[in-house]
């Protein structure tokens, strides 16, 4: 409402599937969904790998999470959180079974 403080997200999340019904998955417009939550500085995805956004700019190097130091594991328990307040539903959706051949 206009003239009231409201308070800024921490986080974003994010769940992205482009094309569930492709039949192949090999490239940015026919790949498998994607879930992330992030701040301003940091994108942990759900299977967590974690990037400094601003360093690694195409997230070629995921920050090793076990030797982080404490402000990264908070900023990682924050992120995580945030993952799970969301449904998984919809995770792996439309994915064909591999047939036993």
């Amino acid at each position: 409402m206009p003239g009231q403080t409201r308070q800024k997200r921490e986080w974003i999340y994010c769940y992205y599937f482009p094309r569930p019904s492709s039949k192949k998955y090999n490239n940015k417009y026919s790949h498998y969904e994607v879930r992330f939550a992030r701040d301003k500085l940091y994108k942990l995805y759900d299977d967590g790998k974690l990037f400094d956004t601003l360093k690694d700019v195409l997230e070629k190097n995921p920050i090793a999470t076990d030797s982080a130091n404490k402000s990264v594991q908070l900023v990682l328990k924050k992120l995580q959180a945030a993952l799970d307040n969301y449904p998984k539903a919809g995770l792996k959706a439309n994915r064909r079974k591999k047939s036993k051949e």
